[in-house]
């Protein structure tokens, strides 16, 4: 398993840090956006066939969550979505579905719930995103449909709200469990 922990232009952290408003310009989120997809690319030949990988910014930004997240399963086909929603449903984590966007995301094709968000004006916690996918066996992988699910959390866990820590620690016992190597209760 693999977490990319990504720089970003941390503008979901606005509520605590309001500077960070007048820092940021488009060009230096294009810079970050191709350093994302750069660090995406590296991590990606880390890992095995069934290893996963899990992308994660601070950012609100579409450009810098969506965007890459489709950008990087167009060049890395082999990536198979894990979707967020059935992953945190299985996992019995609280009210799931209110973690997951809620409408068809922004790059075509992703239907509603693959996406795990956290936003500061409806979760109480700063703004997040992440993406996780899971590497399938080499070979060719044609399906323009698959995309990058994406799964997102962000601070402690507050009046039962998951954070990034404990989503990364819900999908790291589910691999385990399914593989059968460890027992978890």
């Amino acid at each position: 398993r693999v977490l990319v922990d990504a720089p970003c232009s941390g503008l979901g952290t606005l509520r605590r840090s309001p500077d960070l408003k007048w820092r940021q310009t488009p060009q230096t989120v294009q810079e970050m956006v191709q350093k994302q997809a750069a660090i995406l690319k590296s991590a990606a030949r880390l890992l095995k066939p069934g290893g996963r990988l899990v992308y994660a910014t601070c950012s609100v930004l579409e450009a810098e969550n969506e965007a890459v997240a489709a950008a990087f399963t167009a060049a890395q086909p082999q990536f198979e979505p894990l979707n967020a929603a059935q992953m945190l449903e299985a996992l019995k984590v609280p009210q799931a579905a209110t973690l997951c966007s809620q409408q068809e995301g922004a790059c075509a094709g992703v239907p509603a719930g693959q996406y795990l968000r956290l936003w500061p004006d409806l979760h109480g916690t700063d703004g997040f995103f992440g993406a996780a996918g899971k590497k399938q066996a080499e070979g060719p992988h044609n399906d323009p449909s698959r995309t990058l699910h994406t799964v997102a959390a962000r601070s402690r866990v507050r009046n039962g709200r998951l954070s990034s820590v404990a989503w990364l620690a819900l999908v790291t016992k589910q691999a385990l469990t399914n593989q059968g190597n460890v027992r978890m209760a």
